[in-house]
C-alpha cells in the first residue's frame, strides 16, 4: 500500500471511531448514562468538525513520525554495515 493510502484508511477509520467515542461522551455528559442518541445536527456538525481537525493532525503526525522511524532505521542499519565491512 502506498503511503497515501494509508493515511487514507487510518484517516477515516480514526474518525470513525473518535465519532463514535464522542457521542457516547456527549450522552454521559448530558444525560449521566453510557447511551448512543445522536445529539441535534448543530451539535454533531459541531462534533463532526472538531473530530476530522484532529483525525488529520493525528493521522499527518503519525506519517510523519513514521518516515522519521524509517530514516533512523536505514541510517543505524549503513552505519553498522560500514563498521563491520
Amino acid at each position: 500500500m502506498t503511503n497515501y493510502t494509508t493515511i487514507f484508511i487510518s484517516f477515516f477509520v480514526t474518525t470513525f471511531f473518535f465519532f463514535i467515542e464522542a457521542i457516547i461522551h456527549y450522552n454521559i455528559g448530558k444525560y449521566g448514562k453510557l447511551a448512543f442518541k445522536l445529539p441535534s445536527y448543530k451539535h454533531s456538525i459541531k462534533i463532526i468538525y472538531t473530530i476530522i481537525i484532529f483525525s488529520l493532525l493525528s493521522c499527518c503526525v503519525t506519517h510523519y513520525i513514521k518516515i522519521a522511524i524509517d530514516q533512523t532505521i536505514i541510517s543505524l542499519n549503513s552505519n553498522t554495515q560500514n563498521k563491520f565491512h
